[in-house]
């Protein structure tokens, strides 16, 4: 998987019980690709990247989607578009890679995660 290629998880995504190891490797390649940007992410490219199958980073991507940690705007007859929800820490220091999660994930955690 992936050779000679290091992808960063948030900690929140991957301390999540509900998260699998499948989805967290289509979350890093997606959130990747789309960095700050919405954008369609071919099936394709996540199966190569993560060897996958098919279904299987639909499944993720669908979760994802459900747990708000992307975002998808259908489009009937195209593409559909993700945003990753979760967003860098906007810091003075270079190089930071610490993450934050957006208040309406904050807010989705708090909700169904009591415990």
């Amino acid at each position: 998987m992936m050779q000679g290629l290091w992808y960063k998880v948030p900690a929140d995504l991957f301390n999540s019980p509900y998260i699998t190891k499948a989805d967290m490797a289509v979350f890093a390649y997606v959130a990747d690709r789309l960095k700050d940007d919405e954008r369609a992410v071919s099936l394709r490219s996540i199966q190569a990247a993560t060897e996958l199958s098919r279904r299987q980073v639909q499944l993720s991507l669908h979760k994802l989607v459900e747990c708000r940690f992307l975002s998808a705007t259908e489009r009937p007859g195209r593409s559909t578009l993700y945003k990753q929800l979760l967003i860098p820490k906007r810091r003075k220091e270079a190089g930071d890679d610490e993450y934050t999660v957006e208040p309406s994930i904050s807010a989705h955690i708090k909700d169904t995660h009591v415990g």
